[in-house]
């Protein structure tokens, strides 16, 4: 068994993620990943891959690996990560999550 510390750990090492699943799953590694900086391979046919690529988000066609593999080998440019970064911020931040959180407590509680 691994601990959560140790979990975020390994995957935060690794510089790309391949998720070529079709369904919304995931998604808590893929922020991860994409929040650490690595390439993230996403199935372009799933609702994530959308989410994503909406917002603006360098993410990638699973399939492009096969057709392009020198650009597969690329780590994203600094660019890339701090625009994946700020992506990422502005759908799970902190000060976000707080403001949404607050917003919750006022309607629930009368």
């Amino acid at each position: 068994l691994v601990s959560l510390d140790e979990y975020n750990n390994i995957i935060s090492s690794c510089g790309v993620a391949i998720m070529n699943h079709l369904r919304q799953q995931g998604l808590g590694n893929i922020g991860t990943m994409m929040f650490k900086g690595a390439k993230v391979y996403l199935n372009d046919k799933g609702v994530v891959y959308n989410f994503f690529n909406k917002r603006g988000a360098h993410v990638f066609k699973v399939e492009s690996i096969f057709s392009n593999i020198s650009s597969f080998k690329q780590p994203l440019t600094k660019s890339q990560v701090e625009d994946n970064i700020r992506m990422c911020e502005s759908f799970w931040g902190e000060s976000l999550v707080t403001d949404n959180l607050l917003k919750l407590k006022d309607i629930l509680v009368v």
